[in-house]
């Protein structure tokens, strides 16, 4: 194998990778009523990543003045990616600490934030190997690589067909 063809799968994983990752995002955000505007696999230097969820209504400094229900959704929805990339094998830590990082700050918050985090844990765990969401999960990957980019009208007519 070539350096050039071993560069290309290499990037083709990556870009898989971060699909189901956003992917994993979306479908989290949408199962506990948190809209989003859209969702892509776009590289962004400036932000140093490799895809985005751009939520709707929620800031990330908004985490930190919300009660523990809505915080214990906003770790969940990290984890839920993180648990995806882990699934996957995922050989990109980046975003798999950048989650993570994020669930524990939400998280310490909180005096029990040990047993918060474990909760997730075992929260994004389960929903992950729920079949019924890992489908959805799938189709929202597989419309990110063929089109980069969706909107959340574009996400919800894909899982209502």
């Amino acid at each position: 194998m070539t350096e050039d063809a071993i560069v290309e799968e290499i990037t083709v994983r990556m870009r898989e990778d971060t699909a189901y990752h956003e992917a994993a995002h979306v479908v989290a955000n949408l199962s506990v009523g948190i809209r989003f505007v859209e969702v892509n696999i776009v590289p962004d230097d400036d932000n140093e990543t490799s895809g985005a969820v751009l939520l709707e209504e929620i800031t990330a400094d908004d985490w930190y003045s919300m009660e523990l229900d809505e915080v214990r959704d906003g770790i969940f929805i990290r984890l839920v990616a993180a648990t995806m990339d882990k699934l996957r094998g995922c050989f990109s830590e980046i975003a798999v600490s950048a989650d993570y990082e994020q669930a524990i700050d939400f998280a310490f918050q909180f005096y029990n934030y040990q047993e918060i985090l474990d909760e997730q844990w075992t929260r994004a765990e389960q929903f992950v190997s729920n079949p019924e969401q890992m489908a959805r999960i799938e189709l929202v990957a597989n419309a990110l690589l063929e089109q980069g980019t969706l909107t959340y009208k574009q996400v919800m007519d894909l899982l209502e067909r």
